[in-house]
């Protein structure tokens, strides 16, 4: 968080910095995300996501672990 300018930051009790995170909608998220993000890779005219959660690395809303509230992501275990 950056510095209070009335977006939510501010300090605690404790003296601790916290920030609150504004609430919108996956389906506006996904509208603002969906071009323009780090993850977005195009190759042959086929557009991949390389963001953690989105297991088929497709750039669609369905599959995409940025917007999901309920995304999952499958790693390997060091064992």
């Amino acid at each position: 968080c950056g510095p209070d300018k009335g977006r939510g930051g501010g300090v605690d009790q404790d003296g601790r910095r916290r920030c609150v995170r504004a609430r919108m909608s996956d389906a506006l998220l996904w509208q603002v995300l969906r071009k323009n993000n780090a993850f977005v890779k195009k190759r042959g005219g086929v557009e991949f996501s390389v963001e953690k959660g989105n297991v088929t690395s497709l750039n669609s809303y369905k599959y995409s672990g940025l917007v999901g509230s309920k995304a999952i992501d499958v790693a390997p275990t060091k064992g």
